[in-house]
């Protein structure tokens, strides 16, 4: 996305389209209508850290961001929300990941973190626990519980496009598909 200053996709792949959710069908060709003002909606019960923040989403599955750490393909993370999913990764898997890219220095000046879905990677609380322990002292909005991974309904979620979260009114809109 950055290398070609494009906007790219994470959601459902090509491959498993026949297989999605209506949502998540629903979700892609939102946006790749450009569609402005989508909103992506999450409960109370998802914020982990409340606030505000307006910036791009960067990120995606975890195991691939942690591995680009050090080449030129790594995503300048500063002023963005950072979009975190993973599969089939255990708990202590996911922190090592996590405070490899805390170590680096690339998660210094993130807006913010939403989590996507962590299937096979312990339970929503370990998962939770380990994002709390790591950034709690940023005082950054953090909403988890995001559908957009390998969960159940995977939502499409443009990469490097100008998104709003408010964590008190439950939504993150997307402000610029075209921007």
């Amino acid at each position: 996305c950055e290398r070609c200053q494009m906007v790219t996709f994470h959601g459902p792949m090509v491959t498993s389209l026949a297989k999605e959710s209506p949502d998540s069908t629903e979700s892609l060709r939102n946006a790749l209508k450009g569609m402005t003002g989508y909103r992506i909606p999450f409960s109370i019960e998802q914020v982990i850290s409340h606030g505000n923040a307006t910036a791009p989403i960067k990120g995606g599955n975890l195991t691939m961001l942690s591995h680009l750490v050090g080449t030129p393909y790594c995503p300048d993370f500063n002023n963005t929300l950072l979009l975190l999913e993973d599969c089939n990764e255990e708990p202590y898997r996911i922190d090592r990941k996590l405070t490899h890219l805390m170590l680096s220095g690339c998660l210094d000046h993130i807006a913010g973190i939403l989590l996507g879905d962590f299937t096979g990677c312990g339970t929503y609380e370990e998962i939770q626990h380990l994002i709390i322990d790591l950034f709690g002292v940023h005082s950054i909005p953090i909403v988890g519980g995001i559908e957009a991974g390998h969960g159940p309904v995977n939502r499409t979620i443009p990469l490097g496009v100008p998104v709003t979260l408010d964590s008190s009114a439950g939504f993150i809109r997307l402000d610029g598909v075209n921007a």
